[in-house]
Parts: structure tokens; C-alpha cells; sequence
């Protein structure tokens, strides 16, 4: 799967969910009216597929977006993503968090480094992902570079740290 390592983001989980909701309602029913509206036969039969090809995928998308969205009233966050520690270096927080992608996923530690903005929105760079993992921390080593120390997830495996440079922040 394809992740932009840049994002913008609204800061609450439940705004996301609805833009995502939105967005995979939104789709089909573009090529839908610009199948109908359109005169050309070959442009209109071009727009039907597409609108055929991607409805499925759009709801069965939007059918579990919906779904994740009583989940995020609920409980006031997405369950998916768990905040485990942030790091406040500058204008930006390194923030490490727990992906839980539900019963058939292993659990992955997501690090990343956020801004917020006006508006309610946030900046969000994905640093590094590691898969497999459940306990991890950050720790500033000096004004250049964060450590990044997973914990194993069996007696036999060691611990693993990864070094992190610290963008030059701008004041």
C-alpha cells in the first residue's frame, strides 16, 4: 500500500473520518452525473465503467469508515492509533504511536513529527514505521538526533534503536 510520508490532517479523528466517508461517497456519484450529463458516447460509456469499476471498492471503503466513526464517537479517538509518547523539539512534536490494524495485523510503531496549524488542521511527516512491534520510546539525544528504541516482542530478540535526525527547525 502506497502512504504519503507528508500529510495534512485534521487534528480530530472524527473530522478525518467524515472527509474519508465523504470522499468515498463522493467518487461514484462524480462519474455517475458526468456519465449522465455527458453527450459523447464514447466519453458517457467511459464514465459508466469507471463509476461500475470503483463503486464497490468506494462502499466497501465507506461502509467500514462509517463503522470507524461510532467507534471514534465512542470512545472520543480512533482505537486504531494509540499515542504512546511525544517529543516536543521546537515548533514540532516527534510523536510515537501504536497502529492497530485489528485481528488479522500484527501491532507496528508509527513515528512521526506534527505541526499544528490554524484552522483545526495538522501538519504530520511519517518518519519511520516499524512493523511487528508493539513497545517502543523516543529519546532526544542531542539538539540533532532523537533514538527511536523498540522493545522486542520475544525473550529471544534484543532491543533495536534507530537514530532519527532532527530537521533544523525554523524559528
Amino acid at each position: 500500500m502506497f502512504v504519503f510520508p507528508e500529510e495534512l490532517v485534521f487534528v480530530d479523528d472524527l473530522y478525518n473520518a467524515i472527509l474519508n466517508l465523504l470522499i468515498c461517497l463522493l467518487i461514484p456519484v462524480s462519474l455517475l452525473s458526468n456519465a449522465v450529463i455527458t453527450k459523447k458516447t464514447l466519453l458517457k460509456t467511459s464514465f459508466y465503467f469507471l463509476f461500475l469499476v470503483v463503486l464497490f471498492p468506494c462502499l466497501f471503503i465507506g461502509f467500514f469508515t462509517y463503522l470507524d466513526i461510532g467507534d471514534i464517537v465512542k470512545n472520543g479517538t480512533d482505537p486504531s492509533v494509540e499515542k504512546i509518547e511525544s517529543l516536543k523539539v521546537g515548533d514540532y512534536d516527534y510523536v510515537l504511536y501504536r497502529l492497530n490494524g485489528g485481528a488479522t495485523t500484527s501491532f507496528s510503531l508509527l513515528l512521526t513529527k506534527e505541526r499544528e496549524l490554524p484552522m483545526g488542521l495538522k501538519y504530520v511527516d511519517r518518519i519511520f514505521l516499524k512493523e511487528k512491534s508493539y513497545k517502543g520510546k523516543i529519546e532526544k539525544i542531542d539538539d540533532h538526533l532523537l533514538a527511536l528504541r523498540i522493545e522486542p516482542n520475544y525473550a529471544t530478540d534484543k532491543e533495536t534503536v534507530f537514530r532519527v535526525k532532527i530537521a533544523d527547525q525554523e524559528e
